[in-house]
């Protein structure tokens, strides 16, 4: 197929991963996927751009993000859409790639204008849910279905993963792709069952 998803057509760009809005317990699973995704990225050897928004309200990328990326580009803006920040898209376009995986802090916000810009201006476009996040879910919910008819992919880690691990052994792409699932606590042993009585016991 022309122009397929593959390691060496696509670039990650990473929106607003911001230790302010993310500094609440809750958004470690965020904060973890986020940064498990771009490690991923370095090992499959696909670059990655990094921009932050409003650094001043809402404080620099979170440390997990930036250590995962060493030696990416980051871009500070002060406007929702990245694309239309000019560092930012010649960061992206200086790759020469032509599938743009984008994750970022808010679906409905800076990932919906970045995604639909970038996808008028001739890129495929891929948005990561699960290195995603949002502040209202049903405006989530709109900005998807807008994307979806823009002819974004809306996909997760794990299978983003897997289809740019093509080419590599089998075992290498499980590991990248269990790199990114959440993990969940073991269930408790089962405790075998008691023998049956015999005899003329009930």
């Amino acid at each position: 197929m022309p122009d397929q998803l593959t390691r060496d057509r696509a670039v990650f760009l990473f929106l607003d991963h911001q230790v302010g809005p993310l500094w609440e317990p809750d958004a470690t699973g965020l904060r973890r996927d986020a940064a498990r995704l771009a490690a991923a990225a370095k090992r499959l050897g696909v670059p990655t751009v990094l921009s932050a928004m409003s650094c001043d309200a809402w404080g620099p990328i979170v440390p997990e993000l930036r250590e995962a990326s060493r030696g990416a580009p980051t871009v500070r803006r002060a406007t929702i859409n990245a694309w239309h920040v000019q560092r930012v898209r010649q960061a992206i376009e200086a790759t020469g790639r032509t599938h743009l995986i984008i994750a970022g802090l808010a679906i409905e916000g800076s990932v919906l204008a970045t995604a639909l810009a970038a996808a008028e201006s001739g890129f495929h476009v891929h948005l990561v849910l699960d290195a995603s996040g949002h502040f209202r879910r049903d405006d989530a919910t709109g900005a998807i279905a807008r994307l979806l008819r823009a002819g974004v992919t809306v996909t997760t880690a794990s299978a983003l993963l897997v289809q740019l691990g093509k080419g590599l052994d089998s075992q290498a792409t499980e590991i990248l792709a269990l790199a990114v699932c959440h993990s969940l606590p073991s269930p408790p042993a089962t405790a075998p069952m008691p023998a049956r009585a015999t005899g003329d016991a009930a």
